[in-house]
C-alpha cells in the first residue's frame, strides 16, 4: 500500500483504484531496458513488499526505555489519547523525561507522586509535538523502565527492599500457635 505524507494528516494511504504514475528514473539510460526492471524501481511495484515492511519496522520507535535492573517495582500508570507507537527517553541528574510523540496524556501526574516517597515531582505536559512526562527524585534516581502498553504508559520504579506483606492479626497468630502446640503434643504421645 502506498502512503503520502500530507502536512495536516501525516501518512495517508493513497486510493488503490487510481493508477499510480511511475516515478521518472534518475538515470536517463535506465529507461531503455527490460520493462520488468523498470517496474521494480517504481514504489509499490512488484518486489517492493519486502522494502515497505522493512521501512515500517525502521520507522516504528522503541516501545520501552529505562536504566538499571528493576526489582520489586512500584508501577505508575498514565492513560494516553490513543495507542503509543513510539517512546523516547532522556536521563537527567535527578530524574528522567519520557516523550511520547503525537500522543496527549489524558491523566495528570498529581496522584503519581504519592505512590512512591522517593519522588520529588511528576510533571505531565502536553506539547504540540506530544506528551512529556518528567520524574524528579529526592535522593538519587532508582532503576526504572517505561513501557508502552496500548494506550497506557507504565513506569516501573525499582526498589531494593522487598515488598512489605501484612502480618497476621493477633487472633490468627494465637490460632496457629495452638495448632502447633497440638501437633507437638500428638508427636510426644506417639513416642
Amino acid at each position: 500500500m502506498l502512503t503520502a505524507n500530507v502536512p495536516l494528516f501525516g501518512a495517508t494511504p493513497l486510493s488503490t483504484t487510481e493508477p499510480v504514475p511511475p516515478t521518472p528514473p534518475a538515470d536517463p539510460g535506465a529507461q531503455a531496458g527490460d520493462p520488468l526492471e523498470r517496474s521494480a524501481a517504481v514504489p509499490g511495484g512488484p518486489g517492493d513488499e519486502d522494502d515497505a515492511e522493512a521501512d515500517e519496522d525502521a520507522q516504528e520507535g522503541p516501545k520501552e526505555w529505562g536504566q538499571g535492573s528493576v526489582r520489586n517495582p512500584i508501577v505508575l500508570k498514565l492513560k494516553m489519547d490513543g495507542p503509543i507507537e513510539e517512546l523516547n527517553g532522556a536521563a537527567g541528574a535527578m530524574g528522567f523525561t519520557v516523550s511520547l510523540p503525537d500522543r496527549r496524556a489524558l491523566s495528570s501526574g498529581s496522584g503519581l507522586a504519592r505512590k512512591d516517597k522517593r519522588i520529588a515531582s511528576v510533571r505531565v505536559v502536553n506539547t504540540p509535538h506530544g506528551a512529556e512526562i518528567t520524574l524528579q527524585f529526592k535522593d538519587g534516581v532508582p532503576a526504572y523502565k517505561a513501557k508502552a502498553r496500548g494506550d497506557r504508559l507504565e513506569i516501573a520504579l525499582g526498589r531494593d527492599e522487598p515488598k512489605k506483606v501484612a502480618s497476621k492479626s493477633k487472633k490468627e497468630k494465637e490460632k496457629s500457635n495452638r495448632k502447633d502446640k497440638k501437633k507437638e503434643e500428638k508427636k510426644d504421645r506417639e513416642r
